[in-house]
């Protein structure tokens, strides 16, 4: 709670609102020297499927370019097809992959 409270005091963390009610969860990390992380993008589950999401990632995006970062990033599972082309339709492109790997730690 506390992380998140510094979150939203520093204005990393928003809510996405339609008619008064929030929509959407929304943040950001800052990353690197210019650059910044998009995410978590939570969604409230009655409120899916009704591009409150894209909106809410878009608008951020472009705030925090117009707010002077360089580029922003986001991770996203290279499974969800829908997601990626949301995403790539929103200006993002796959420039590396990621894998965990979890190491046995021998006593």
């Amino acid at each position: 709670l506390q992380f998140t409270r510094g979150k939203v005091r520093r204005s990393e963390q928003f809510i996405w609102e339609c008619r008064g009610n929030p929509v959407v969860f929304a943040g950001f990390s800052p990353t690197g020297v210019s650059g910044a992380r998009v995410g978590p993008v939570i969604t409230i589950p009655t409120e899916r499927r009704k591009g409150f999401a894209s909106a809410a990632v878009a608008a951020l995006s472009q705030r925090l370019l117009d707010d002077g970062h360089a580029w922003c990033g986001l991770f996203a599972d290279v499974e969800n097809l829908e997601s990626n082309r949301i995403y790539q339709r929103l200006g993002y492109r796959e420039t590396c992959r990621f894998r965990s790997i979890e190491l046995a730690v021998s006593a």
